[in-house]
């Protein structure tokens, strides 16, 4: 028996029927992509932004927070060991999910520290947004994690 050999017309019409294909499975694929907003007010942050410059300018090496990663634990360090009149809170924003964003108030113990378990996370990249205000100072930070 001989392969059936096609036509010139026939090449054509399974062409247009390939790329039909492919285009009803853009459409669908197009449908399954979630589309939020980063932030439901994004335009009224956007005009406030102003100020979180402000507020960053006031952030020096010393009066930072930084953050330790360990074993099931996630720590905020504050440049100064002993935080007087210290009050904000942090955010851990995810980027890919608004659903997985978390904010804590910022309550450091005696040494500077806060204490926050990896079980609350899920793996991935955050955004730390941290805001708090000392002695009438206002200050903002942001830095980015990576969640193992």
């Amino acid at each position: 028996m001989e392969p059936m050999k096609l036509s010139f017309p026939q090449y054509i019409i399974i062409s247009f029927c390939v790329f039909i294909a492919f285009i009803v499975f853009l459409v669908i694929k197009t449908f399954s992509v979630n589309n939020e907003l980063v932030t439901e007010d994004y335009y009224n942050q956007e005009l406030k932004y102003q100020n979180k410059i402000d507020k960053m300018s006031h952030v020096t090496p010393e009066l930072d927070l930084f953050w330790i990663q360990e074993n099931d634990r996630l720590v905020l360090n504050y440049s100064q060991p002993f935080p007087e009149n210290l009050k904000g809170e942090v955010e851990f924003y995810r980027p890919s999910d608004a659903s997985k964003d978390l904010k804590f108030p910022l309550v450091l113990n005696k040494g500077g520290k806060q204490v926050f378990p990896k079980q609350l996370f899920s793996k991935g990249l955050y955004k730390i947004k941290a805001d708090w205000k000392q002695n009438g100072q206002t200050f903002y930070t942001e830095k980015d994690i990576y969640i193992q």
